[in-house]
């Protein structure tokens, strides 16, 4: 008798069967909290966000390819809540661990997510908090990431991606070069608008930041 070796396209949906049920319960319960959530929004916003907490504390520890969606609308709904109460320790709190848990991703739609998150967490410290030092901070990890994705798909001569992640990035600059003027560095927030510059010369607004 022949032994018949299976396909490998066939052990690799197989594989990949298999890992997500793993992690189907603990989505399972994670989006019961959702749920639970939803029922009492319109009368106890408070017990919705705790139901949302324990939503968002299981969703972190599924793979980003698993709990992408489902991470992505309990993180928007507990921002709006944090918002509404201008709770704005517990929205960098928040964005923080979500960038964190996408951070362990290698897929670009995570780190232009983690990317995000630092971009918020700036605008909150510079214009709600008025903390320019932790703004310049949190907007200079948002570069990073994105300069990073840039180097990448440069190297690979895509110039669709690169043409892309150049518009982030120089919005990301023109962010930290603000962050720089509030603390009086004028000659780094010059250098860093002048990048920007570079990366969108078509973009009149940098010249007004300069």
């Amino acid at each position: 008798e022949v032994n018949r070796k299976k396909p490998a396209s066939l052990e690799k949906r197989e594989e990949i069967n298999a890992e997500q049920g793993t992690y189907q319960h603990v989505l399972d319960e994670a989006n019961s909290y959702m749920y639970m959530g939803t029922l009492v929004r319109e009368h106890d916003a408070g017990m919705e966000l705790r139901h949302l907490q324990h939503a968002f504390d299981l969703f972190v520890d599924v793979p980003s390819n698993y709990s992408a969606n489902h991470i992505h609308d309990c993180v928007r709904r507990m921002y709006m809540i944090y918002q509404e109460r201008k709770q704005y320790d517990e929205i960098i709190e928040l964005l923080t661990k979500y960038g964190e848990s996408r951070s362990r991703s290698k897929q670009d739609e995570d780190r232009e997510i983690e990317a995000r998150n630092y971009r918020e967490i700036g605008h909150i410290y510079y214009f709600e908090k008025k903390e320019y030092t932790n703004a310049e901070k949190s907007y200079k990890k948002a570069a990073s990431i994105i300069e990073q994705l840039l180097i990448y798909y440069r190297n690979l001569k895509d110039e669709e991606a690169s043409k892309k992640y150049k518009q982030i990035l120089a919005t990301y600059l023109n962010y930290v070069s603000y962050a720089l003027a509030n603390q009086e560095q004028y000659e780094e927030a010059l250098l860093t608008i002048g990048r920007a510059i570079e990366l969108q010369p078509n973009n009149v607004s940098y010249y007004d930041t300069k």
